[in-house]
């Protein structure tokens, strides 16, 4: 998926990430975002090794390109055990 939106830069240099953006990403109000320059370009990307459903540090398994927690594992089977 690749999106494009436009913002404005306010008078304090803060940008506001779209709300969708955020929502896929699972980023919250804490979340740690890393800000890196890469040529012309700015790339955002949260503390690495964080769950992507709750933002947990502890007993992390990789899912494809995300982490997800023993906690989120467990109560996702838990749900699906229950129907």
């Amino acid at each position: 998926m690749q999106r494009t939106v436009v913002r404005h830069i306010d008078e304090l240099g803060r940008v506001v990430l779209p709300r969708d953006f955020r929502s896929i990403l699972s980023w919250k109000a804490e979340t740690k975002v890393a800000i890196q320059l890469d040529g012309n370009k700015i790339i955002l990307f949260a503390e690495p090794f964080l769950c992507f459903l709750c933002g947990g540090k502890e007993n992390l398994r990789q899912a494809k390109d995300r982490y997800i927690c023993g906690a989120c594992i467990a109560e996702l089977n838990d749900k699906q055990a229950l129907g």
